[in-house]
């Protein structure tokens, strides 16, 4: 049998950071899909835009839009995405993985999510491919 009084103790100081948790996940969440809402209705430039603001990436910003745009280019217009899979590296850290539609096929994407001192959420790194392989590891849509 256990201690009750001890239980009561770990449930109230787990119960704070628990639900802090799904709260930073639909932060990220907010982020990338704005960021997929952007590259459908108005441009690639803005959805980078969206994606690197206040990131010390943010500079790199040019060289994620070129080949991004060469992708809208061969698939035509992105029609929104879907995030794959959330993954809690730390309290601080996520690391995304999702796909945008386009009239040809999808692209894949791996966001590396950053909670700074302030609190906000930044994307620190973007990488994108056509090739699943190149960018989501299979342990992230297998069982």
């Amino acid at each position: 049998m256990f201690n009750r009084g001890l239980l009561v103790v770990f449930a109230a100081l787990a119960l704070p950071s628990m639900a802090a948790a799904p709260q930073d996940k639909d932060e990220v969440s907010d982020l990338i899909r704005a960021g997929f809402e952007a590259l459908s209705k108005k441009s690639v430039e803005e959805a980078v835009g969206v994606w690197l603001k206040d990131s010390p990436a943010h500079d790199d910003a040019a060289q994620v839009s070129g080949p991004l745009e060469q992708v809208v280019s061969l698939y035509g217009p992105a029609d929104g995405g879907d995030l794959v899979k959330s993954m809690t590296l730390t309290a601080r850290i996520r690391i995304v993985y999702a796909v945008s539609y386009h009239a040809k096929g999808p692209c894949y994407y791996k966001f590396r999510c950053f909670r700074t001192s302030k609190g906000s959420w930044i994307v620190t790194h973007l990488g994108f491919n056509l090739d699943l392989d190149q960018v989501i590891p299979e342990s992230a849509y297998s069982k």
